[in-house]
């Protein structure tokens, strides 16, 4: 595939990507869907999947992502540091997990999954990085207030917090296996192989 070429489905799979996030990503968060995350970054996984085995070669993934995270920084609602922090990082796991497992079905199972798993770990430090001191009030109003938390120990966080990230894991795992067939039939159809 020519340079120019290469470019040209770079900047369009990233402008889709990127347009989604600004549009879909925006109507989710104003009705406040739960997993939200979860659903835009399954949508990333999918598209960043089905650009790496279409265009294929190394950096795909991270210059798809830089140019999805730059059309996301103007939103609807203003300039979102973090979501636009977030696509570029989710463009590096992707790019990491084809770069040792290769552009096949190992490849996109890996990077589909480490997309969205790393919603999860996004959450995390941007509450503890953002909110820290609102966390620590609530979680002192809580395990003061509610025999709930007083009941559920750390040992009930951590299992919690591992089931949810097992969720997003087989969710990722099964967007990067999806993208994988569907750019194989598409690729069998167009040229017929």
């Amino acid at each position: 595939m020519s340079g120019l070429r290469r470019t040209a489905y770079l900047a369009v799979f990233g402008a889709v990507w990127g347009g989604l996030e600004m549009l879909l990503g925006g109507v989710l968060h104003g009705f406040h869907i739960p997993m939200r995350g979860m659903l835009m970054a399954s949508v990333g996984a999918f598209l960043l999947c089905s650009a790496r085995l279409w265009i294929g070669g190394p950096w795909t993934a991270v210059s798809m992502g830089a140019v999805a995270a730059f059309l996301k920084l103007f939103s609807v609602g203003g300039l979102v540091f973090l979501p636009a922090a977030a696509i570029l990082m989710e463009s590096i796991v992707a790019e990491i997990c084809f770069f040792i497992c290769g552009e096949k079905v190992t490849g996109c199972i890996a990077a589909g999954a480490g997309v969205v798993v790393y919603t999860v770990l996004h959450r995390i430090l941007a509450i503890m990085l953002i909110y820290r001191t609102e966390i620590e009030e609530m979680i002192r109003l809580f395990s003061a207030e509610s025999s709930l938390f007083k009941e559920m120990g750390l040992l009930s966080t951590v299992i919690i917090l591992i089931a949810y990230a097992l969720i997003h894991l087989i969710i990722g795992g099964v967007v990067g296996l999806s993208a994988y067939f569907a750019v194989s039939k598409a690729r069998r159809r167009l040229f017929k192989l």
